[in-house]
């Protein structure tokens, strides 16, 4: 009898993973442990005799005074529990008593972190039919505190026992009888899978490995459900069934994996590094499309804090952003230079709160910027070198006429009653006769409507008399006009090409990539971000507004043949990335010549990510 008990105890052990079921139906002391196995909490208070060694165990922790080969059990049997959700039973002679005591230790999961030890010493001289009592007494306590639905089946899955617990919906008109299989009500593909493998799992259960579980699917009147079924053997002849459902857990894991997915595409099209650090500085996660970009290579970041692998300052710096990030919660911006692996760098820095204890610092390498910077600072020193050099008379003018800046070497060009000095904030329609001003409106006018220099010829007399004049005007800014005015009383018939300048003024792009955009296979929108502090069209923003484009195509808010051109140099892309699994650029321009680099990504699944980032600038200065 007792190796039957043997046999059954294994089985019960499998019926269910609640520490709080086991302590109903368990005596003697109970303990919580952390993974180390430190007693967090017991019951030794209420528990008449405990032995020393369990005594020193809750008072001082498991030291040497527990026996090796106990402590190596004992810990792997924790850590085994908490991580695969089960019960770990362990016995164990301490032969420094005599008689010897045998003690039984079984272990069951209280949380992520913490595990239920219950203790009970084990007496080999109890009669057999107090044994089979109490093993009764303990299997029906065990049913009771069960929430999961229960059978006792034959080796061939005919039900002759089963516990419903309260609660439980069947549903679907599907009913529980004894003498029919388990199966017996399911649908005909989930009969097919039971029937095919039950024989299978009773084998290998008779193998020893414990195990053997069916996940399946049935529908309800409110919608499908998962459900999973746990087989132990139960004695010689029999199989114990439990079946829980697993619908949250497996809708939380679906939407995990799809987060996930998302959230992996993302970052192998993401463009810039990205670090994933805790507030002490360790390296929790790295992204890194150019590894050369790292001060290291990636596997001796990994592990390590920022203190080890940067300079001072740039240590000094991530400090004080941390600790300026925990007080207003704000996104932290930094600009730096750093000798990477590729050499010296410039890059821009964001950091934001990613967790309770973590950051995440994204990283726009800006070596680009800043040489175009440079160049810029250059070409303004030329800019006015020019301007002191050029003979001509030039004015910086507003949308109405306003004198904003004006520029001469030759006074004598000037009206009369100017002076150089004194012609800002004037506006040019109080200068000139009705005549004049109106030639200036209309290339204002013709310039705007084609984007082209406009150019007019009038006679006026200045400070050295009656001259003839050749006024060129071109656009400098959004409202801003330059109006070059070249003397040709002499060399009427020699033209020139205007003088080009540079735009006055720039916005450095300070923020992430501007636009995240996914898309079917299509080009449909089926969702999208724009950065807040992006700066387009206002009418564009407007039409992206409260995801007015989902569910519409692409370049749909632009005209036909800019829509269709766009659309199918996209669609050679995409192939290109969904047969190769590679990231795919191309370069586009609006119909409001806005040049927008595309990092496109198409998903097995057929959904498309694209990261688009506004290069107008960049264009502008090739060109």
């Amino acid at each position: 009898m007792n190796d039957v008990l043997k046999e059954q105890e294994p089985a019960l052990l499998k019926l269910t993973d609640s520490a709080e079921a086991l302590l109903q139906a368990m005596e003697g002391l109970v303990m919580i442990l952390d993974v180390q196995g430190k007693v967090l909490d017991s019951n030794s208070s209420s528990v008449t005799a405990i032995h020393p060694l369990h005594r020193r165990w809750i008072d001082s922790g498991m030291g040497k005074d527990v026996p090796g080969n106990l402590r190596n059990q004992l810990l792997q049997g924790i850590q085994k529990a908490i991580t695969t959700k089960t019960t770990e039973l362990i016995r164990f002679s301490l032969n420094d008593t005599s008689p010897e005591v045998s003690h039984e230790y079984r272990i069951v999961p209280h949380s992520s972190k913490t595990a239920l030890c219950v203790v009970r010493e084990i007496d080999d001289e109890i009669k057999p039919d107090e044994r089979i009592e109490k093993f009764h007494s303990d299997y029906q306590a065990l049913l009771n505190a069960l929430a999961e639905l229960v059978f006792r089946t034959t080796r061939d899955g005919v039900i002759k026992e089963f516990f419903i617990p309260q609660g439980w919906e069947i549903g679907l008109k599907r009913k529980i009888l004894k003498g029919k299989t388990l199966w017996h009500y399911f649908p005909e593909p989930i009969q097919k899978l039971w029937i095919q493998d039950w024989n299978q799992k009773i084998q290998l259960l008779e193998k020893g490995n414990l195990n053997q579980s069916f996940n399946y699917e049935l529908p309800y009147a409110s919608g499908s459900k998962h459900f999973e079924a746990r087989l132990a053997l139960f004695g010689e002849e029999e199989v114990l069934v439990t079946v829980r459902e697993t619908t949250p857990m497996v809708r939380a894991f679906q939407q995990m994996e799809n987060s996930e997915n998302r959230y992996r595409v993302f970052l192998e099209s993401h463009p810039d590094i990205i670090f994933r650090l805790n507030l002490d500085g360790n390296y929790l996660d790295i992204h890194a499309p150019d590894e050369s970009q790292l001060v290291k290579p990636l596997e001796e970041l990994l592990g390590k804090r920022i203190h080890d692998t940067h300079p001072p300052k740039n240590v000094e710096m991530f400090e004080a952003s941390v600790k300026e990030l925990g007080q207003t919660g704000e996104i932290q911006f930094a600009h730096y230079s750093l000798e990477v692996q590729s050499g010296l760098e410039h890059f821009e820095r964001r950091m934001v709160r990613s967790g309770p204890n973590e950051v995440l610092m994204i990283i726009t390498n800006v070596s680009q910027r800043v040489e175009q910077q440079k160049q810029l600072e250059e070409q303004s020193q030329r800019r006015t070198a020019l301007l002191n050099a050029n003979p001509d008379l030039v004015f910086r003018m507003n949308f109405d006429g306003t004198i904003l800046e004006a520029h001469t070497s030759d006074p004598d060009l000037l009206i009369e009653k100017l002076e150089p000095s004194t012609t800002e904030g004037n506006n040019m329609k109080d200068l000139v006769s009705p005549r004049l001003f109106s030639k200036w409106e209309k290339s204002r006018d013709a310039y705007l409507k084609t984007g082209k220099t406009q150019s007019y010829e009038y006679e006026l007399k200045v400070r050295k008399g009656l001259s003839f004049f050749e006024a060129r005007l071109t656009g400098c800014g959004e409202d801003e006009f330059y109006v070059v005015i070249r003397d040709i009383s002499s060399r009427k018939k020699a033209e020139q090409k205007l003088i080009a300048s540079e735009e006055r003024y720039r916005t450095l792009v300070e923020s992430l990539p501007d636009i995240t955009i996914r898309t079917d296979f299509d080009g449909y929108y089926l969702d999208y971000h724009i950065a807040q502090d992006l700066f387009i069209d206002q009418k564009i923003r407007d039409k992206f507004s409260n995801q007015q484009q989902l569910g519409k195509q692409l370049w749909s808010v632009l005209d036909q043949k800019s829509h269709k051109n766009l659309l199918n140099r996209w669609r050679k892309i995409r192939d290109r990335s969904y047969q190769n699994q590679t990231v795919e650029t191309f370069e586009y321009c609006l119909p409001s010549e806005v040049f927008w680099n595309m990092r496109i990504k198409a998903l097995p699944n057929k959904e498309v990510v694209m990261h688009i980032r506004d290069v107008s600038e960049r264009r502008k200065m090739i060109q």
